[in-house]
């Protein structure tokens, strides 16, 4: 069993736009959860989406993914909604595209955004 723990996006001080955390390689998971948490906010209000993709790119994603897709179905909710300090969590079952991002939009305020992938599947 391969077990994959990342840190998608580390201490992104969000205070205007989106952001994209970096993309993460799935092809060998049946399962992974993503977290994301919100700290030291100030009046702080964005929503973030989980996506995926299905192109080959480069070996780290740097390059070559551009055929990003919201995923609808990734857990109870689609999209997050951030507000005050604290963690939220996807957990998906059966996904079987290669890669996924997460992508904060802000609203409103300041925050720190930490956002954690964890993956379980064969070598």
């Amino acid at each position: 069993m391969r077990v994959v723990n990342a840190l998608i996006l580390d201490g992104y001080a969000q205070s205007s736009g989106s952001v994209d955390s970096s993309p993460l390689w799935i092809g060998h998971f049946t399962g992974y959860s993503v977290s994301v948490t919100v700290s030291a906010q100030s009046s702080y209000g964005a929503t973030a989406k989980l996506q995926a993709c299905n192109d080959s790119g480069n070996s780290d994603g740097s390059s070559g993914l551009s055929n990003w897709v919201d995923l609808p179905n990734s857990g109870a909710t689609a999209n997050l909604t951030l507000a005050s300090d604290g963690t939220q969590l996807w957990n998906v079952d059966g996904s079987y595209y290669k890669w996924i991002r997460v992508v904060s939009t802000w609203s409103a305020g300041s925050a720190t955004l930490n956002i954690r992938a964890n993956g379980k599947g064969s070598q």
